[in-house]
């Protein structure tokens, strides 16, 4: 299996991600707050790039979640914050997620033929998922203000981590798969602390937001693997638990 990454969310493009598995890292902090919603017992997530279209579709079984430039948006149920929505108790009930970046990445990726949501918290579930799919895998960063965020990489790298100790075939990495690989294997004792450290990761601490990090370097606290289908993200019954 060849393993290619992109950078930001800029970057993608036809050919990296048409017939294969591509895997979403938002991991500061969309990736996180979707795994926590289906732990806390959503249905669905409905991934919305304008906050017309969120109001647009909210009714009594939906909740609205999002944020912008890292501040909860006005009107809005909760902001995108895993560790505020990890405290929830929300079965049965949709969300529709609006973030400033991460759902603008998921919308770009909906022509991959098979699209996951990837984090620190479900590398192992993912990889399972991935190995099991068995296609080209495309690694797809969606960064931060348009650059590179230095924790989607290095959730990427834990992910490739996660293939290698899992596959029983050989893996072909790119340079910038390679380069990802090596970070996380420089980093893989202190991942909280390097997040706290990101450019994202100091934003959200200036704003108070340091539980959401903490929260999101959690390494196979969620076995689920979230998964695109027509716009929306569900998780596979044979994979979804709900704590709550």
């Amino acid at each position: 299996m060849r393993v290619e990454s992109i950078a930001t969310v800029d970057e993608i493009k036809g050919e990296m991600i048409v017939g294969k598995t591509v895997v979403i890292f938002d991991v500061l902090r969309s990736s996180s707050t979707i795994l926590a919603a289906f732990l806390a017992g959503v249905s669905e997530v409905i991934p919305v790039e304008t906050l017309g279209k969120a109001f647009l579709l909210q009714n009594s079984e939906t909740l609205l979640a999002g944020e912008r430039y890292c501040k909860k948006i006005s009107g809005f149920h909760f902001s995108n914050s895993p560790s505020e929505l990890s405290s929830q108790s929300l079965q049965g009930k949709r969300l529709i997620l609006s973030t400033t970046n991460g759902t603008r990445a998921i919308q770009k990726a909906m022509r991959g033929e098979h699209v996951l949501i990837g984090s620190f918290l479900n590398g192992s579930a993912v990889a399972q998922k991935v190995l099991q799919i068995g296609k080209e895998l495309t690694l797809y960063c969606a960064g931060s203000r348009n650059e590179f965020a230095y924790e989607d990489g290095l959730a990427a790298g834990f992910l490739i981590n996660k293939l290698f100790e899992l596959s029983k075939d050989p893996l072909e990495l790119s340079d910038f798969s390679q380069l990802l690989y090596d970070g996380y294997l420089q980093n893989i004792n202190r991942i909280e602390e390097v997040l706290l450290k990101t450019a994202t990761g100091k934003r959200l601490a200036q704003l108070g937001l340091t539980e959401d990090i903490r929260y999101s370097s959690r390494r196979d606290t969620i076995p689920l693997v979230p998964y695109l289908q027509e716009g929306r993200i569900f998780v596979h019954p044979e994979t979804y638990s709900p704590t709550r």
